[in-house]
């Protein structure tokens, strides 16, 4: 299972209007859907997002200002219980900062021997690990490689994820240079990228 939660700032849009009494709506939809229309955008286009309801999202992609020549799309809303989709907090034994595009290529190589990746700390080193009837590869990183590390336990973890959701998070490495990385033993791993990350 994986969570993914993006904060988008009002201040990233030309332009940004919220009427409405309460405090927050929430929209939900298929991301696949969403990915798709976000995919025939174009670099020269504009995106306008709106909603009159909780019912539908509307989209509408456009060139030079024409918003009436555009591209209209409508996505249904489903109704889902967003108490279980909340992240929770912990304080992680293992956090560590390093450079997205380091950790990019790291999973992007191992993910060729596997599907499934292995996080091991032991004696102030992480070892990164998969293996398949094909073969295994590793690789080891002093925890002093890192830009910071931070470890509140003596003892030894072992982790295992699944690697194809690690890629799709760090493709994101063309956007933010660093990322934050947090593990222990029996929890979810967490992956931040921060807009003060960026050059």
């Amino acid at each position: 299972i994986c969570l993914y939660e993006l904060c988008i700032e009002k201040e990233w849009f030309n332009e940004y209007e919220y009427h409405d009494d309460n405090d927050t709506i929430i929209l939900t939809c298929t991301s696949s859907v969403l990915n798709k229309i976000m995919g025939l955008c174009k670099s020269n286009e504009s995106i306008k997002i709106d909603s009159e309801d909780e019912e539908k999202i509307n989209i509408t992609i456009f060139e030079n200002d024409n918003i009436d020549n555009g591209k209209l799309f409508q996505i249904p809303c489903i109704n889902i219980d967003t108490e279980y989709l909340q992240p929770y907090n912990i304080d992680y034994e293992f956090k560590l900062t390093i450079n997205s595009k380091e950790l990019y290529t790291i999973f992007n190589e191992l993910s060729c021997f596997g599907d499934e990746l292995q996080i091991l700390y032991y004696k102030e080193m992480i070892k990164f690990k998969t293996e398949s009837n094909e073969g295994c590869m590793s690789q080891k990183k002093k925890i002093y490689e890192f830009i910071t590390s931070d470890c509140n336990t003596n003892e030894n973890l072992f982790c295992k994820y699944q690697i194809n959701y690690l890629n799709h998070m760090m493709s994101l490495y063309k956007v933010f240079t660093v990322v934050n990385f947090s593990f222990q033993n029996d929890v979810p791993l967490s992956i931040v990228f921060n807009e003060e990350d960026t050059d």
